[in-house]
């Protein structure tokens, strides 16, 4: 048999009627094909609201698990896209890969006759000067 779902006004409503002192919980439970169990979990998560509090609980609930599936999937899609090694880049990061083609172009435009000590500063100053130019994507 197909699990039941009930709205949350219902929920609310059958532990109205599980509260009655003429009920038992295993009648209630019974009476709407639910199990015990479900009742008290029921009871606990939702005792002491009224509908639209709970409804509002619900819309909540819904809007926390996409939030963090959206932070799951940037986290995800910034680990595979940055910081994991790709064997088609020589197994580098793709930040490696960028920094390293950000300092060949230094030489490019620096002149040919200035000894190495000066560009090995003008590329630390440049790393310094300019972080976000390192990462990719940011």
């Amino acid at each position: 048999m197909p699990a039941k779902r009930f709205t949350v006004e219902q929920i609310i409503r059958i532990l109205a009627e599980a509260e009655l002192p003429s009920m038992s919980n295993a009648a209630v439970a019974r009476k709407y094909g639910i199990s015990q169990q479900t009742l008290y979990r029921w009871r606990k998560k939702y005792r002491g609201l009224s509908s639209s509090e709970a409804r509002r609980l619900k819309v909540l609930e819904e809007e926390n698990r996409r939030l963090k599936r959206l932070l799951a999937e940037k986290e995800w899609f910034r680990f595979y896209n940055e910081e994991r090694p790709h064997s088609a880049l020589g197994y580098r990061t793709p930040a490696e890969l960028y920094r390293k083609w950000r300092l060949s172009t230094v030489y490019k435009f620096l002149p040919k006759n200035e000894p190495t000590s000066l560009l090995h500063s003008v590329k630390v100053v440049l790393l310094l000067s300019f972080p976000e130019a390192v990462m990719i994507g940011r």
